[in-house]
């Protein structure tokens, strides 16, 4: 369960009008899911799950998490320049810690106080 294990959330959203915010958990052990906490319709998170690739290893130390995601899913186009607005939230149970690439004074998904992505 998100929160009580350890994990990250990728959360984004494209700048297209009206467009959802799609949030992505992945934990230790390899498995994900696409969630709908941030308003995405369930039918687009599970489209979204359906192209997404997500792996983890872990030992006693630490652990690491690598994600493909179908960004045509998000309205990218592929065209240069395209701009998605992006956080990452990573879950430490044993320091009870939640971190954030950029704070938002809310949930990781507040994607409109974090950050944008501009592929290239």
């Amino acid at each position: 369960n998100w929160g009580d294990n350890d994990g990250m959330e990728v959360c984004l959203q494209s700048l297209t009008k009206s467009s959802p915010v799609y949030v992505l958990h992945g934990f230790t052990a390899g498995q994900f899911e696409s969630v709908t906490e941030a308003g995405a319709k369930a039918v687009l998170a599970k489209k979204l799950a359906i192209g997404t690739k997500y792996k983890a290893q872990a030992t006693a130390e630490a652990w690491t998490g690598e994600w493909a995601i179908p960004l045509k899913e998000l309205g990218v186009t592929g065209q240069a320049r395209n701009k998605l607005r992006f956080n990452l939230g990573v879950r430490r149970q044993s320091a009870n810690e939640w971190i954030m690439w950029a704070g938002t004074f809310a949930q990781t998904w507040v994607v409109e106080n974090a950050g944008i992505l501009e592929l290239k």
